[in-house]
């Protein structure tokens, strides 16, 4: 992340995965987030986060202020913003103070916050700055905003904290990262390990695109985890007929629960379709059992990395596609076509083979 393309910021985003386990973007803002964000400052912020955020009152924003924030210059001023599907949910900058320092702030809409938003800013405007030369990030906070003081004590930098006329001043030094660049890495892990929950205790399972032939994929899926699965399970399809003795539904939104794990055995065609619908049922992880996207050649115009973008852009964690499934002993899961079941043991098996080579 220390590889900035020009005055763009182009190659400056990321995928992150939050405390939730949901996955957001972060990239340099563009000129068109400017309704965004001022959507962010005066919707998506509480009168409380407003009066922590500008220390008064919530502001009327003049233009200038959107025309500053949506300017990506990293030698004078750079936002980061943070998206999930469509929307802005966060913003971080830095302003230049002087030759060595930058001011930073941050603002996360309400309904976001306490995911660990602010920390994953505050590491990509670290890396920035230091990356530009800076060697020193400053930052102001009321005394009563300890989730914000808690970011700066805990980011991995050396702090320093002063209380002047009722505002703590803040100093992080850029100087020796190697205590950041350890305690970013567990954020990391622990964020990451977190969100395969749902792969390994789901605790409910929708199968989307079981079909009616005992020796179809989905029909076998269904069936294979109706054995010993005793989590919320569901089958989706179009007459919403139920599968080896599952209810069914017609579309995602009518399942009755809220779904740890989706597992999509849909042609190709209408897969990025299937995942979208997914991403707008809260879908926390899916399984894409469908082969024909970028391991057989692009035929039918969609590609691995899109079915990625349209997970993450839900927030979603995605495995497949092309895949056998997934087996999860621990809650008696075996989210497979196999005709053959699992027989628990001490082993575990990865694979990158479409069936079980």
């Amino acid at each position: 992340m220390n590889d900035i393309e020009g005055q763009s910021g182009a190659r400056f985003e990321r995928d992150v995965t939050l405390g939730d386990t949901t996955v957001m973007h972060i990239r340099p803002v563009r000129p068109t987030d400017r309704g965004e964000l001022k959507e962010l400052h005066d919707h998506g912020l509480s009168d409380t986060s407003a009066y922590y955020r500008f220390f008064g009152l919530r502001p009327h924003f003049p233009h200038e202020f959107l025309d500053n924030m949506t300017r990506f210059d990293p030698e004078h001023r750079v936002t980061l913003v943070g998206i999930l599907g469509d929307a802005i949910v966060a913003a971080g900058t830095y302003n230049r103070e002087s030759v060595d320092d930058v001011e930073v702030a941050f603002a996360v809409a309400d309904r976001y916050q306490g995911l660990g938003i602010g920390t994953l800013l505050l590491e990509d405007l670290a890396v920035l700055a230091r990356a530009m030369g800076f060697t020193r990030l400053v930052a102001h906070a009321l005394p009563g905003n300890r989730p914000m003081l808690s970011v700066f004590a805990n980011v991995g930098l050396v702090v320093r904290t002063r209380l002047d006329a009722g505002i703590v001043d803040i100093e992080m030094d850029l100087h020796d990262d190697v205590e950041f660049a350890r305690r970013s890495d567990e954020r990391e892990w622990a964020a990451q390990a977190a969100s395969m929950r749902p792969y390994l205790a789901p605790r409910s399972v929708v199968v989307i695109g079981a079909g009616r032939e005992p020796s179809s994929p989905g029909h076998r899926i269904a069936a294979n985890v109706r054995r010993a699965f005793t989590g919320d399970l569901a089958v989706v399809r179009p007459d919403g007929a139920s599968i080896a003795g599952v209810s069914g539904y017609r579309t995602v939104s009518e399942v009755p629960f809220a779904i740890d794990l989706a597992v999509i055995a849909v042609p190709a065609a209408v897969a990025p379709l299937v995942l979208d619908e997914c991403g707008q049922a809260g879908v926390h992880a899916v399984v894409v059992i469908t082969a024909g996207f970028s391991e057989q050649g692009v035929t039918t115009g969609t590609t691995d990395a899109d079915l990625v973008a349209i997970a993450h852009r839900s927030g979603m964690r995605l495995l497949g596609p092309n895949c056998f499934g997934i087996i999860a002993p621990a809650v008696g899961l075996d989210a497979t076509f196999s005709a053959i079941p699992p027989t628990v043991g001490g082993i575990a098996f990865g694979s990158q083979s479409g069936g079980i080579g």
